[in-house]
């Protein structure tokens, strides 16, 4: 009888022993410091939990955000009301915690989904995780005269995306089909402009031109120019170091008129500013586009 009483008493002694040794696994009971046992020595921090009005509360935390260790003091976030607001860490903000309505991203950590009605928080959906990823960085490859471009997210291969088609040297693609490959081709730039001429350089006239009187004309040529084209030039120095042109005086300040006609580009002064003015050096280059 002695023998089994000190047999009962060693086996009530093993019983808790066995217990304590057993990593406590949990999905339901309320989380506290010590329920961080839960999650096998790992508390994961930014913890959601619903305040006053549309305020969420969310824990103290700290976070690997591109290779550099985070730390969060703890703070708030105001949830949009009569919605489903999703709580995330920005890794385009230092991995600062912030929420939108319209869901979670490659790029953002989740914390939470939050859903409020009338102006209070309804319910909390915990969504934090030790394990997450973020799409990397896409990659151009491909040489030659028909590069292809391939795009990698987290290590999957989205495959090509468009090809463009093959376009003779002063030529590229006029459009995209449904698959994305480029189509058609044109003299590169057509789309926009064609070149009449350009760096028409037209010296102006150094004689002295007496008040209320213009100089004479002098011109450039441009092949092709109409009446109906713009011409534009300016001047090859800083015109407000040309006599004529000094911007401490009101009365030496000439005029200077451009027009076109048929393949040809004329300029001229015309002086209003009171007295005789003869002006400095001064070349113009112009070009005309359509």
């Amino acid at each position: 009888m002695g023998i089994r009483k000190a047999l009962t008493f060693l086996l009530s002694l093993a019983m808790p022993l066995a217990a304590v040794a057993q990593q406590p696994q949990t999905s339901t009971d309320p989380i506290y410091h010590i329920n961080s046992a839960y999650t096998n020595g790992v508390a994961p921090g930014y913890w959601p939990q619903a305040g006053a009005g549309l305020v969420l509360n969310i824990g103290k935390g700290t976070v690997n955000c591109a290779n550099t260790m985070t730390a969060y003091a703890g703070g708030t976030l105001t949830m949009a009301n009569n919605t489903t607001n999703y709580v995330y860490l920005d890794t385009a903000a230092s991995c600062a915690p912030a929420s939108n309505t319209s869901g979670f991203t490659s790029t953002k950590i989740p914390i939470a989904t939050v859903v409020t009605l009338s102006g209070v928080i309804t319910t909390v959906t915990d969504d934090r995780t030790p394990f997450t990823t973020v799409a990397a960085g896409g990659t151009v490859t491909g040489s030659g005269t028909n590069p292809k471009i391939a795009i990698w997210a987290t290590g999957t291969s989205l495959g090509n995306i468009g090809t463009p088609t093959l376009c003779t040297t002063g030529q590229a693609p006029t459009g995209i089909d449904a698959n994305g490959n480029a189509t058609g081709c044109a003299a590169f730039g057509s789309g926009t402009a064609t070149k009449v001429c350009s760096q028409v350089a037209i010296a102006m006239p150094t004689g002295a031109i007496s008040n209320a009187s213009k100089s004479s004309a002098v011109t450039g040529t441009c092949t092709g120019l109409t009446t109906a084209d713009t011409v534009t030039c300016q001047s090859s120095v800083e015109v407000f170091s040309v006599t004529g042109f000094d911007p401490t005086t009101t009365t030496s300040i000439l005029t200077i008129g451009i027009w076109p006609t048929a393949d040809t580009i004329h300029a001229e002064y015309g002086n209003k500013t009171g007295v005789s003015v003869t002006p400095g050096a001064l070349t113009i280059n112009c070009s005309v586009w359509r």
